[in-house]
């Protein structure tokens, strides 16, 4: 079930994909916003402020709309320098994630006596889900022996996808009630887990499709499981 023009397109989007994956983005990226931090085992609301020598923490307090912004900054909660000591602090982000996903690869279980297919597909998809972005801020000793600044990230976003792709409808896949063989288009829906560390996307889903032409009644994967390997690229 794989022609050039998958592997073509496979090919494009992982490329793609790499490309917006491997740049730094404001999500995998520690910049000027509001985070949770815990202190004391409480969780409190701060503001966070980088430059390239220095990361200051502010505390935070609401305003009449019980929302916190920069005219509500209280002091200075800490401040993170380039080099120095071996403080950790771990601050956490969450959103509301847009991403496009494609699907470079399907398992499919053996249905209608057809073996387990691993399926390399066209296919791409909208994505929605909610999102928490996690920072450590610490030092790690360079060669030189000096404790320098280091700043790691860990996201993970759940969600759901909806989109379009393609498919091998085949006398294999209809069983037999059809000659014809053919490229169908189908309607991918499914949720999927996504993993972002440092600057790699990736995830994994299970949903299912639905042949968009007269033979999906006759499809054997008609609205039937898949889990998925995909790669994504954040849209906001």
């Amino acid at each position: 079930m794989l022609n050039y023009l998958n592997v073509f397109f496979l090919f494009f989007l992982v490329l793609l994909c790499g490309c917006g994956t491997f740049k730094t983005t404001s999500r995998t990226a520690l910049t000027d916003d509001f985070y949770t931090i815990k202190n004391k085992k409480r969780n409190e609301r701060v503001y966070v402020k980088k430059d390239e020598e220095v990361i200051m923490i502010f505390p935070t307090k609401p305003n009449e709309n019980k929302k916190a912004d920069t005219s509500n900054l209280v002091g200075v909660y800490k401040e993170i320098s380039l080099r120095g000591h071996k403080d950790i602090v771990l601050l956490r982000r969450n959103s509301f994630d847009i991403d496009f996903l494609t699907i470079p690869l399907k398992f499919r279980p053996m249905t209608s006596g057809v073996p387990a297919q691993l399926n390399t597909e066209i296919n791409a998809s909208a994505y929605f889900g909610l999102r928490t972005d996690r920072f450590t801020i610490e030092y790690e000793q360079n060669p030189s022996g000096i404790q320098e600044r280091v700043v790691k990230h860990f996201g993970f976003s759940f969600g759901g996808l909806t989109g379009i792709g393609s498919t091998l409808v085949s006398p294999t896949t209809t069983n037999d009630q059809t000659e014809q063989e053919y490229d169908g288009i189908v309607w991918t829906k499914g949720v999927a887990g996504i993993f972002a560390l440092n600057s790699v996307t990736i995830g994994i889903s299970l949903g299912f499709d639905n042949l968009l032409d007269q033979n999906r009644s006759i499809w054997i994967y008609e609205s039937k499981p898949w889990i998925g390997f995909t790669l994504g690229l954040n849209l906001n």
